[in-house]
């Protein structure tokens, strides 16, 4: 009897071009040994996810998802991985064929580039054109602010107690630098009541302010925010047009 391989399969759930957010089992496939070659894999993978997996794996998986797309912004498509490769009679993890599998698939370099501006003038960078343009495309709903892992703006929250009226608690609010209502103040001043001022604040403070105050940048790269936007808002594309703003007048 020859021997053969267990190969699990997973749906990788894709969100704006490269980023992969949701793995998803889906099914396992038997194989000989003997047949058993990257080639033959790859081929496998690329057939597509209709000619790879059972119409009730596709259709479970489907059903899995979708409430995340409450949150997220719909995938734009759905690829499969190797997830383990196996004995099929022992069922010992044949590590090595997996790592070979990685190492010839993997991604090796981001295809995205982003070069962060050195010695930003900040009145300068705060009269540029691009602001405008993100008056017209966010729409200030937070998303951008609420999954990024190192923003922490807050806001401030009165409580008072049914039982007791005359008691009650201030309690330190999550918020978004970006949301309408933000920068309220008594009196009914408001500063930054454009979406574009609002972004021009959060970048600014993500490029330069921080790095100012602490030495080091405030982005960790992670493209949450980009995959988030439903308006399509690319943060690092907003970092190269600053770039470029400031090249124009070297």
């Amino acid at each position: 009897m020859k021997k053969q391989l267990e190969i699990d399969y997973a749906f990788g759930y894709v969100y704006d071009k490269s980023k992969l957010i949701v793995m998803y089992p889906a099914g396992t496939n038997v194989i000989d040994l003997d047949d058993y070659e990257m080639e033959v894999e790859v081929a496998f993978l690329e057939d597509g996810i209709d000619a790879a997996f059972e119409e009730n794996d596709v259709k479970e998986a489907n059903e899995t998802i979708k409430p995340l797309e409450t949150f997220l912004m719909k995938p734009s498509k759905v690829i499969p991985f190797v997830t383990s490769i196996k004995n099929a009679e022992t069922k010992e993890e044949l590590h090595k064929l997996l790592a070979e599998f990685d190492e010839e698939y993997e991604v090796k370099e981001n295809y995205i580039k982003v070069e962060i501006p050195e010695n930003i003038d900040p009145i300068k960078v705060s009269k540029a054109p691009i602001w405008e343009e993100y008056n017209a495309r966010c729409i200030s709903c937070g998303r951008c602010n609420f999954v990024c892992p190192t923003c922490t703006c807050f806001t401030m929250q009165d409580i008072f107690y049914k039982e007791n009226k005359n008691v009650g608690e201030r309690r330190r609010v999550w918020a978004s630098c970006q949301v309408d209502g933000y920068t309220d103040m008594a009196g009914g001043h408001s500063f930054r009541k454009k979406q574009g001022e609002r972004m021009r604040y959060k970048v600014m403070h993500k490029i330069h302010d921080f790095n100012k105050r602490f030495g080091y940048q405030m982005c960790v790269g992670c493209g949450r925010c980009d995959d988030n936007c439903p308006q399509y808002i690319s943060f690092s594309t907003t970092i190269d047009k600053i770039n470029d703003f400031l090249k124009e007048d070297e």
